[in-house]
C-alpha cells in the first residue's frame, strides 16, 4: 500500500495560528519535513508569513500586509482569536528571515514557500524575489517556491531559483502551454478540482494534493500516483498514516 508523504499546510494550522513560528515549530516537532508558508511584502519591502488578502481574519485588524510598515505589523498579533481565543495573543507576525532561522536548526526540512498574487500586485514580481531571497539566504538551497503566477515562477526560474512549484486549483491547467513550457518541478492542486478517476502520476513533476485531511482520501490519492498531501492536521494525519503502514 503505497503510503504518501505529508506537507504541512501553514504549519501545523490546525492547532496554532496559521504562518507563525509556533505553527512551523509545532509541526516539526510533530514530524513535518516538508512544510508550506505564505508570503506576503510589508510597505517597507520585509517579507512576512501571511496568507489572507488582508489582516482581519488573522490579526483583527483594517488593511492589508502591503498597508503598514515591518514595525507596524510586528506591533500586531496573530492569534486567530475566532478560534484561538486569547491562547495565542502573545503571537506576533513571522518574518521570512525569522522562518529562515527556524529552518537552520532544522536540515531535514524542506520549505514550500509561496508567494501571493496580492503582493506581486503591488510590488512586482523581480522585487519580491530579490527581497525573499535575501531573507532566505541562510536557507536558499532548501526552499522551493511556489506561486499561482506563473511568470514569477519563470522569471525566478531564470534567475537562479532552485526548485519552482506551480499551484492550480483545477487538473485540467496542467495542461496549460505556459505551464508546459516552465516544466515546474512541483505541482500543487486542489483535491476538489480533481478528476474521479484516473492516474494523477505526472513521472517527471512531485504532485502535492492540498487541502487534505483525512487518511482514506490520502491513501486513494496515493494510489492513483500522487505522493505529496498538504494539510492542516499534520500530526493527526501523520499517526492514521504512520498506522496504516
Amino acid at each position: 500500500m503505497p503510503i504518501p508523504q505529508l506537507v504541512a499546510h501553514r504549519g501545523y494550522a490546525l492547532h496554532y495560528p496559521e504562518n507563525t513560528l509556533p505553527a512551523v515549530q509545532g509541526a516539526i516537532d510533530a514530524g513535518a519535513r516538508f512544510i508550506e508558508v505564505d508570503v506576503q511584502l510589508s510597505q517597507d519591502e520585509v517579507p512576512f508569513l501571511f496568507h489572507d488578502k488582508n489582516l482581519k481574519r488573522i490579526c483583527k485588524q483594517r488593511g492589508a500586509v502591503y498597508d503598514f510598515s515591518s514595525l507596524e505589523l510586528r506591533s500586531f498579533t496573530a492569534s486567530d482569536p475566532d478560534r484561538f481565543g486569547e491562547r495565542f495573543r502573545q503571537v506576533s507576525l513571522a518574518t521570512a528571515d525569522e522562518f529562515a532561522r527556524c529552518l537552520e536548526q532544522h536540515a531535514e526540512v524542506t520549505a514550500f514557500v509561496e508567494v501571493k498574487k496580492i503582493s506581486i500586485k503591488e510590488f512586482g514580481a523581480a522585487r519580491i524575489l530579490e527581497q525573499l531571497r535575501k531573507a532566505l539566504k541562510p536557507v536558499f538551497h532548501r526552499c522551493v517556491l511556489i506561486s499561482f503566477d506563473l511568470d514569477l515562477l519563470a522569471l525566478a526560474k531564470q534567475s537562479g531559483w532552485p526548485r519552482i512549484g506551480a499551484v492550480i486549483t483545477r487538473w485540467r491547467d496542467k495542461d496549460g502551454g505556459q505551464m508546459k513550457s516552465l516544466r515546474p518541478d512541483w505541482l500543487f492542486c486542489d483535491v476538489d478540482g480533481l478528476p474521479a478517476q484516473g492516474s494523477l502520476d505526472l513521472r517527471h513533476i512531485q504532485v502535492v494534493i492540498y487541502e487534505v485531511g483525512d487518511v482514506e482520501t490520502a491513501l486513494e490519492l496515493a494510489r492513483r500516483g500522487v505522493g505529496f498531501i498538504e494539510t492542516f492536521a499534520f500530526g493527526e494525519l501523520h499517526r492514521g498514516l504512520e498506522a496504516m503502514s
